[in-house]
């Protein structure tokens, strides 16, 4: 588990330092690299990660979340009735 931690941290200091010099993490706009690495880093702190050493990668966050028409899982529950209810609509088409 250290060594997981440890290669979780060197990955957030990757990120901070591009994220020094760039608003997004393949450039100047939002690409796929933002919205894979997005659900991951968003849950560190539930992990055990201190992302307040990392200003760069929280204020990348904050503008991810403040892109129009991005949901976080947490608003699609509470759009949609339970996730479970929600992914079965999905999935059925209903």
């Amino acid at each position: 588990i250290v060594g997981r931690i440890k290669r979780g941290y060197r990955a957030l200091a990757v990120m901070e330092q591009r994220l020094a010099t760039h608003d997004y993490l393949a450039g100047e706009r939002l690409t796929i690299a933002d919205i894979a690495l997005y659900p991951y880093t968003h849950t560190a702190p539930d992990a055990g990660f201190d992302l307040g050493r990392f200003p760069g990668v929280r204020a990348w966050l904050a503008r991810l979340e403040a892109q129009p028409r991005w949901l976080t899982m947490a608003a699609l529950a509470t759009s949609h009735g339970s996730l479970l209810s929600w992914s079965k609509r999905v999935l059925h088409g209903l």
